[in-house]
């Protein structure tokens, strides 16, 4: 009779530690699901408060982060190359040959060809007190699907250096900036940027 009481205590015992076991690792498992869903997330913290989305104002930090890219880039030995351009050929003292790499779209699945760069260049040029200090009068016109001629005022032998620049031609879809007029804080999710990370939201 306590023999049987013995086994029962202890199969009562062994369910228990089971039942355990398995929520422990239920809960293991559901952390687990969580712990992959947020990997996607990328959170960057900076010292200081970045104000908006605004390409023109405030579209050099989304380069430095990862979300933005530019036309040329600087490599570790210092030598400028090109980046979202397959090719920068000067033509003339006046002029320069921009041609895109073929295939790169916008976060949001827009191409960014020839008629699309065309379109933030003149933006830019527009709005952007840098890109107007650095390029006074330069003009923009598409000459293939890929290629854009620039024109400049006078000899410019720098502009592969502000093609550089990430605040004159940060690049990113015009026609996204476009749609929320003012209102920047619509950007965050737009994908309008080209870079491996998309700004999904933004705040102080």
């Amino acid at each position: 009779m306590k023999w049987t009481k013995f086994n029962q205590v202890l199969g009562i015992v062994c369910l228990l530690l089971i039942i355990g076991t398995s929520v422990s690792a239920s809960g293991r498992s559901e952390a687990a699901k969580n712990k992959n869903k947020n990997a996607s997330v990328l959170r960057i913290l900076t010292s200081f408060r970045i104000k908006s989305m605004d390409p023109v104002k405030q579209g050099f930090w989304y380069t430095e982060f990862g979300a933005a890219e530019l036309l040329m880039k600087w490599d570790r030995d210092f030598k400028i190359k090109p980046w979202l351009l397959k090719s920068l050929k000067q033509i003339d003292k006046l002029k320069w040959r921009l041609t895109l790499r073929p295939g790169v779209t916008f976060q949001n699945g827009k191409p960014l060809n020839a008629e699309a760069l065309a379109a933030l260049m003149r933006r830019q040029l527009k709005l952007s007190a840098s890109a107007q200090a650095n390029l006074p009068g330069a003009k923009v016109v598409v000459t293939g699907k890929y290629e854009v001629e620039l024109t400049t005022e006078t000899a410019n032998p720098s502009v592969p250096n502000i093609l550089a620049s990430e605040s004159v031609f940060p690049v990113y879809d015009v026609e996204a900036v476009n749609a929320v007029g003012e209102e920047y804080s619509r950007l965050a999710g737009s994908g309008m940027y080209t870079g491996p990370y998309e700004v999904v939201s933004l705040n102080d």
